[in-house]
């Protein structure tokens, strides 16, 4: 899927890292995980509940994209231990 109908279909890229080809989306109910397969092929790999507190105001938008950034860096953090259990 490009980059630009997953964000339609999915909502706001809230968080990216460049590095790994990820990205986190968020909608009016899930976080969603995305990965680059190559030339603009993005996969939706994990999605997660935003929760009862999570929801869209003002007030919560810090909030949510701070939430974004840490599954981001969450999923970074376990593709580098993987890698590490490899060597």
């Amino acid at each position: 899927m490009k980059i630009l109908e997953a964000i339609d279909e999915y909502g706001s890229c809230i968080a990216v890292n460049e590095d790994y080809g990820l990205m986190v989306t968020v909608n009016g109910s899930y976080f969603n995980v995305w990965v680059n397969r190559g030339e603009d092929d993005w996969e939706n790999t994990e999605a997660f509940a935003m929760g009862d507190d999570m929801t869209f105001s003002k007030e919560k938008f810090v909030k949510i994209v701070e939430r974004g950034e840490d599954i981001l860096e969450d999923v970074i953090k376990g593709d580098e231990e993987d890698e590490e259990d490899e060597d």
